[in-house]
């Protein structure tokens, strides 16, 4: 990001604010990048750690009764345009801004996405994110011991129960943060792609079990998501998945940087066929300090897949007698697709014995 003398990019979303400062807090933080000097605002709350947290900021504590504070950097840094982040403030914050800015500096939303800036990870986010998919594939292998004990012990299972397990294993793990709320399903539950843990569901021989979890490590996030069988699967079961992981392997082969993200799409449209009515999502997402991030793979994307990209691939087929849904993590290269996830996928080997 290059900026004239007289202008500074205002970052005020949690991520972006992490990303340049390495301070994660709810509120009462915000920065200020201008050309020579970067500035970090804090209230009493949170001004002395923020000051120790984030190297090359100059530490400015706020006040929400007398904003001084504000004009006077705008005076003695000369700063005449503030670019703040059209996805991230709120009218009402942007109208503040503007009031206590009014004379000095004129605010514009920023032409640059950061978004799309923070999509390309570095060799120490890749760390993180390695770090968050290994701890989750873990997990899921404590997950299936548990559901083996509860299809041929005696141990009842429900999928709350599981819901509350990964939890648990995470705290283990020392990561007390999900990267969100696990979806747990059995049977005809795994037809509904964000089925709530039911606590009155258990699980019984001869369902299907839908895991999707993710944890976060150092605040970089991880998901990942697989279908195990409780019995040999049925020929309608088998013939769906089957389907589900050519198409997702359909997709794995096309991606590489410069490739358009919707592409990814039409591949798996291609081998879903008249069943793409019943493929009710998103292809896949960026993953990175949000579960969520740049680029989207929907049919209707408009991104382009870049160098260093994390990103999900997760098709799925739901049903009314249940459904299939299967995730990969991996690395946008610039010739192919860099697969992060270990955990297998094969049909015989997502049948729980």
């Amino acid at each position: 990001m290059i900026f004239k003398s007289s202008e500074a990019l205002l970052i005020t979303s949690r991520p972006n604010i992490y990303h340049f400062s390495k301070i994660d807090v709810s509120g009462g933080v915000f920065l200020l990048l201008a050309k020579q000097k970067k500035f970090v605002f804090a209230d009493a709350r949170f001004i002395r750690g923020a000051a120790r947290i984030a190297h090359g900021f100059i530490p400015i504590a706020t006040d929400k009764t007398d904003f001084s504070w504000w004009r006077q950097l705008l005076k003695r840094q000369e700063i005449k345009t503030v670019f703040f982040e059209p996805f991230d403030l709120t009218y009402y914050q942007l109208q503040k801004f503007r009031k206590i800015s009014r004379g000095l500096a004129e605010l514009k939303p920023t032409k640059v996405d950061l978004r799309v800036l923070r999509s390309q990870k570095s060799q120490t986010e890749l760390a993180k994110i390695k770090k968050a998919l290994s701890a989750t594939e873990e997990i899921v292998g404590e997950i299936v011991k548990i559901c083996r004990a509860g299809v041929f012990g005696k141990r009842k299972v429900s999928e709350y129960d599981l819901s509350c397990a990964i939890h648990h294993q995470a705290f283990l793990r020392g990561l007390p943060h999900l990267a969100f709320a696990p979806i747990v399903a059995f049977g005809k539950n795994t037809g509904i792609p964000h089925h709530q843990p039911a606590r009155t569901r258990q699980l019984k021989k001869g369902d299907m079990i839908l895991l999707d979890l993710g944890v976060k490590y150092h605040n970089y996030c991880s998901d990942l998501t697989r279908v195990f069988f409780t019995a040999s699967p049925t020929s309608r079961q088998a013939e769906v998945y089957q389907k589900v992981l050519l198409a997702q392997e359909a997709a794995l082969k096309k991606i590489k940087a410069g490739v358009k993200a919707s592409s990814l799409y039409d591949e798996v449209n291609k081998i879903f066929g008249t069943q793409i009515a019943h493929f009710t999502h998103g292809l896949g997402h960026g993953v990175g300090l949000e579960i969520h991030e740049h680029p989207s793979l929907k049919l209707e994307s408009r991104d382009q897949l870049s160098n260093a990209q994390v990103i999900t691939v997760e098709p799925g087929l739901y049903f009314s007698w249940g459904g299939v849904r299967i995730e990969d993590m991996v690395v946008v290269r610039e010739n192919s697709a860099q697969n992060l996830t270990k955990w297998p996928k094969e049909l015989e080997q997502v049948v729980i014995k």
